[in-house]
């Protein structure tokens, strides 16, 4: 099952947030829980993915990576969307953005629980964010983290696209300057 949240300041509806179970009864039901909660949206399709074979693929490659061992455990939904909340509104204190999509699944990637803090996250498509959460080790300050970079990159494929390895280089880097700006660390 997916929980959604709508993030608003005043009357304004500035994010849709969509946080799935990250409990089920095996690795094969878990993926199709997920898949089955995302539903086909006109302005983004199924998560930032034009099919929804493209989101299963993605989310199987990104949550079983490297032959992860899964855990059936649990986050603290209310707390995630909190820290997802505030980074996101101090996002928007320094920038501009049409509303945004955001979604968290569930990673068990060890490189990113070791090397990432036990956050990732992925801007394919304008105004859409992907954040995988590594359930039982995962930083609440890479959230936040996380979060404001691929806001950066979700907010400027509204007005750059990525072409090239340069482009992308270049991406990261204004992202990361842009994270640094609105939540700060190193």
């Amino acid at each position: 099952m997916m929980k959604t949240y709508i993030i608003e300041k005043g009357n304004e509806e500035l994010a849709e947030l969509h946080i799935s179970a990250f409990t089920s009864e095996s690795e094969q039901t878990l993926i199709k829980d997920i898949s089955e909660s995302v539903k086909d949206n006109p302005e983004i399709g199924y998560a930032g993915f034009d099919k929804k074979e493209d989101l299963i693929g993605f989310l199987k490659w990104k949550i079983f990576r490297d032959n992860s061992k899964f855990k059936n455990i649990e986050i603290d939904h209310d707390k995630v969307r909190s820290i997802i909340e505030t980074a996101l509104l101090r996002c928007l204190e320094l920038v501009k953005s049409k509303k945004l999509y955001i979604f968290v699944f569930p990673t068990f990637d060890e490189f990113v629980k070791e090397n990432m803090a036990g956050v990732c996250g992925y801007s394919f498509w304008k105004n859409t964010i992907i954040i995988h959460i590594f359930p039982d080790e995962y930083s609440d300050k890479a959230i936040g983290e996380t979060l404001c970079h691929e806001f950066a990159h979700s907010t400027s494929l509204n007005y750059n696209e990525i072409k090239t390895l340069l482009d992308q280089i270049v991406a990261d880097g204004i992202a990361e300057h842009f994270r640094e700006e609105a939540i700060g660390g190193g």
